[in-house]
């Protein structure tokens, strides 16, 4: 590396340090109006969530400026013209798999784009509400932290759930899932492998055997409520493992993503196999994209 370069380098990383440090310190500013709008919450859980989408906003609008301008990254997005006319106007379940470090930040950059950003809520795990600013924002904003003990974790989405159809109709929600559970690795896509087979299942290349049930229990208590299900799939096809690292120096990487509609009615949950399989199907057919 020259002296010319190193000095590009340098600079890049001051100015991510102090992007760092702006970040760090709205965040906990947010994070406390957060905290103080709690003392709206007996009183109008209406007025405490409406002020808590704008907040969250403000917050996650960091990220999809490193994505959008730091880094100047892209994101194509293949979809239908009748499902891109109602992205970003009605409450939708959005499913990702998970294979990269930075596959959030792009669907992130799209959900800003389709004013989905600041009303967007996770699964996640229930120790990740600890975790400073992120967790605290996505408790504030009503995520769903799960225990990964299915008779807790029925309780936690019942209620979890219920309280996503409260919001005003002009506040619509996107409620974001990964149902192979975990990031994609090799050493998990073996495991997984193993557990596929000994049930009898075809092989998944590029997935994780998918985890029915958070999408059973979300389909047979929201219908009429959620209007659809958004099956997204996420490629870097021209940067194989880009990173925080990658966006850090400024290098624009391009994400290809597929965004299929599904209507929630027409997802079958009378029985716990028939929703099973209608999840690994879709996935099986995912193989087109590689």
């Amino acid at each position: 590396m020259g002296v010319v370069e190193r000095l590009k380098l340098g600079v890049t990383l001051l100015g991510f340090l102090t992007l760092a440090y702006t970040y760090i310190a709205a965040g906990f500013i947010i994070c406390a109006l957060m905290l103080c709008s709690c003392v709206i919450w007996p009183f109008n859980k209406t007025i405490y969530r409406i002020i808590n989408v704008h907040l969250g906003y403000c917050f996650w609008s960091f990220y999809t400026f490193l994505g959008d301008w730091w880094s100047n990254s892209t994101c194509l997005l293949y979809v239908s013209e009748e499902d891109h006319k109602l992205m970003g106007k009605e409450n939708v379940l959005c499913m990702q798999n998970h294979r990269y470090e930075i596959d959030w930040l792009m669907t992130g950059m799209v959900a800003d784009h389709f004013n989905m950003l600041g009303n967007h809520k996770v699964y996640s795990k229930n120790s990740h509400k600890y975790v400073p600013l992120v967790g605290w924002t996505w408790y504030f904003t009503e995520s769903l932290f799960l225990k990964r003990n299915w008779q807790e974790d029925k309780t936690i989405l019942k209620t979890g759930l219920k309280n996503l159809t409260c919001y005003p109709k002009d506040y619509p929600v996107t409620l974001y899932m990964y149902p192979e559970g975990t990031r994609f690795t090799e050493e998990k896509h073996k495991a997984s492998l193993e557990v596929s087979r000994s049930k009898g299942y075809p092989d998944m290349k590029h997935h994780l055997l998918p985890r029915p049930k958070g999408l059973m229990a979300f389909v047979r208590d929201m219908r009429g409520k959620f209007d659809s299900v958004l099956d997204s799939e996420i490629l870097f096809a021209e940067h194989p493992k880009p990173s925080v690292w990658t966006i850090a120096q400024r290098i624009p990487v391009t994400a290809h993503i597929y965004m299929k509609r599904y209507k929630i009615e027409d997802i079958p949950v009378d029985t716990d196999q028939e929703c099973a399989e209608w999840l690994r199907d879709l996935y099986l057919k995912k193989v087109r994209f590689y």
